[in-house]
């Protein structure tokens, strides 16, 4: 045996301990380090049973594993998650050494097993300090969503009160003077609004708040709609506002509507901001990845003041702006286009920017989005001869590309000499697009040429005006939008625009039959419920107040039979608040008539956990603090439209 432990003596040359026993699991060799952790030499311990020496180890781990060595020939590593000291072995500072262990057959020794000691205490204490660290960036990211709630809350709640009473006095009967400085009120309002919006939502991306919502919806229509809304901010400015859509078929695809939205909205905000005379052009199109997924690439050009290159970089930082005199002329945050280029990258896309001073320039967006198989562009004018009567060349071209798109040959005229040529030269055209001043300048020749040639005259507008309607023409109000030119085009219809139909109003339908219908506001803050009320008094509907979740049990306890259609339901009160409240009426302690009335969510937090949060609690919709008139009403209108067509 000693022979056979003497070719062992290199292991004392080891910064690690090691042991070996023999089948009677006695000592025989012991190495310098473990005589040094244990401090017990090795004349002291070889020969000596292992188990008289470290009695605790008797029906240990290790001893399980050293009977596996000598029986089964098998090596075991000793797991330090159970019991990471099981030796008493300390280091120079009297420290309790954390221990990784190895048990396996000695080679050299049919009978004996080797055992190697591994100091891991500094591993461990590492794994201790990540998991600490781990722990404390939980504890403050639970922090800062508790902060953003709570800022969103008392941020939202005041200014609730501030818009809500602005919306209210806009409607009375005032002087021009006072409307003026209603007007300036609601704007200045609408801008903080914005202000607060642009920080929270920075806030959610920073602390990884935001979640992806794809839902299916109709591309085409969706930036249409978009682009429309900001028609006013453009003709206020002279400013031409441009759609090309020409390579953008009409698709459904899934993406997050409402993320998109915000994207397309800050820069073309941006653009109409920063452009002082010309044009803001929006292009998108689709590229194909494979059969369900597409690249859409959206492009906002405008003629702006343009942007020097060393800036660029840096746009895309929080808080920064081209220059300090840009956020003093036009106001904002500088966080638009950081929100805007963290968006993309969370729905797998890129924003970029290329500008030239004076000149203008081109923000492209790129995200990913699941589309329908996108279907081949209808040559339905191959036959047709189009004549495009336009000064705007931007303008002209893209409507020329759409129209060649579709089949159409396609001539261009810029002023009224080229277009009296053209119509001399070749009158057999089927189709005459042709600016709205154009027209006027040579009605009486157009007029001429329309009854000989039986021709359809499309007037571009800049604006609506009816005293056209008495000319035997069709009409687009600008900017020029694929489904309008394709309504015109298909329908025909004389004297009649094809801008797609408006939806009433909140106030165009606040008389209907809702006065039939009672709304309980469940609400803490005085002054919300006056804005509460008055909204619901001016939309016809009847209402009851109540300030905290035990008063709406109460309330709807007493009033036993439907008296009730639908609740508004704040979600932070004293007393009881309303997740509780509606959790126990949909348990039905409010009896089981209102078991499942509809419970709108009416809240000033806007995090998107909060919505879920009142969705799984049984709230069946979610409305945000400050109160729109005009979405109060859609979602009144939503829950209980079956209610109101039946009294109707």
């Amino acid at each position: 045996m000693n022979s056979i432990i003497s070719q062992y003596a290199v292991l004392d040359q080891l910064s690690i301990g090691v042991f070996i026993v023999d089948a009677e699991f006695n000592i025989q060799f012991w190495n310098t380090w473990m005589a040094n952790s244990s401090q017990l030499s090795a004349e002291n311990v070889v020969g000596q049973s292992l188990f008289n020496l470290y009695p605790q180890l008797i029906n240990s781990r290790l001893n399980h594993a050293l009977i596996a060595s000598k029986e089964q020939k098998l090596p075991s590593v000793l797991s330090r998650v159970f019991n990471a000291s099981p030796l008493p072995l300390f280091n120079q500072a009297k420290q309790l050494i954390k221990q990784s262990i190895t048990v396996k057959p000695a080679s050299m020794c049919e009978s004996c097993s080797i055992i190697q000691v591994i100091d891991v205490s500094n591993a461990v204490a590492r794994e201790k300090a990540l998991e600490k660290q781990v722990l404390e960036r939980q504890r403050a990211e639970a922090a800062k969503s508790a902060f953003l709630a709570n800022m969103s809350h008392e941020i939202r709640t005041p200014l609730n009160g501030v818009i809500g009473m602005l919306e209210l006095v806009a409607d009375e009967p005032l002087s021009d003077k006072l409307q003026q400085f209603l007007q300036i009120a609601s704007n200045s309002a609408e801008s903080l609004l914005f202000i607060i919006n642009d920080i929270l939502d920075f806030s959610k991306i920073e602390a990884g708040k935001v979640d992806i919502d794809p839902v299916e919806f109709e591309l085409l229509t969706f930036f249409e709609d978009i682009i429309a809304s900001f028609i006013p901010a453009a003709n206020k400015k002279a400013i031409s506002l441009i759609f090309d859509s020409s390579h953008l078929e009409t698709t459904l695809v899934r993406a997050d509507k409402q993320r998109v939205r915000q994207i397309l909205v800050n820069l073309l905000s941006n653009a109409i901001k920063f452009t002082e005379q010309g044009e803001v052009v929006v292009e998108v199109y689709l590229q194909k990845i494979d059969s369900q997924t597409a690249q859409l690439v959206c492009k906002v050009l405008d003629t702006g003041i343009g942007i020097e290159a060393h800036v660029i970089a840096k746009l895309f930082e929080p808080f920064q702006q081209s220059d300090s005199s840009i956020s003093r002329r036009f106001g904002g945050t500088g966080l638009g286009l950081a929100i805007a280029k963290q968006l993309c990258h969370l729905m797998g896309g890129e924003l970029t920017l290329s500008s030239k001073v004076g000149k203008g320039s081109c923000f492209e967006f790129e995200i990913l989005l699941v589309t329908e198989n996108i279907p081949s562009s209808q040559q339905f004018l191959h036959t047709s001869r189009c004549l495009i009567a336009e000064s705007n060349r931007t303008q002209s071209a893209l409507l020329q590309k759409q129209l060649e798109t579709w089949g159409a040959t396609v001539i261009r005229t810029f002023d009224s000499t080229q277009t009296g040529l053209a119509l001399a030269a070749n009158p057999r055209f089927d189709h005459l697009f042709i600016a709205e001043k154009l027209f006027l300048a040579n009605k009486i020749f157009i007029n001429t040429w329309q009854k000989e040639q039986q021709g359809q005259v499309i007037v571009l507008q800049d604006h609506w005006q009816e005293s056209l309607d008495k000319y035997n023409t069709w009409h687009l109000t600008k900017p020029l939008f694929k489904t309008q030119i394709l309504s015109v085009l298909h329908k025909h219809r004389p004297r009649n625009t094809v801008s797609l139909p408006k939806t009433a109003s909140a106030k165009q339908t606040a008389n209907t039959s809702r006065n039939h219908q009672c709304i309980l506001v469940v609400e803490d803050n005085p002054i919300n419920q006056i804005v509460a009320k008055e909204c619901l008094k001016k939309l016809g509907y009847q209402y009851a107040v109540v300030e905290h979740g035990q008063a709406a049990l109460d309330y709807l306890n007493t009033h036993p039979t439907p008296q009730i259609n639908l609740i508004l339901m704040d979600c932070q009160m004293p007393i009881m608040d309303g997740f509780t409240a509606t959790a126990k009426i949909r348990a039905g302690e409010a009896t089981e008539f209102y078991q499942h009335i509809p419970i709108l969510a009416l809240t000033a937090n806007v995090i998107e956990s909060e919505r879920e949060r009142c969705l799984q609690i049984g709230m069946n919709d979610f409305l945000a603090k400050p109160i729109s008139l005009d979405i109060l009403a859609s979602l009144l209108d939503k829950w209980l439209m079956a209610k109101i067509q039946q009294v109707n």
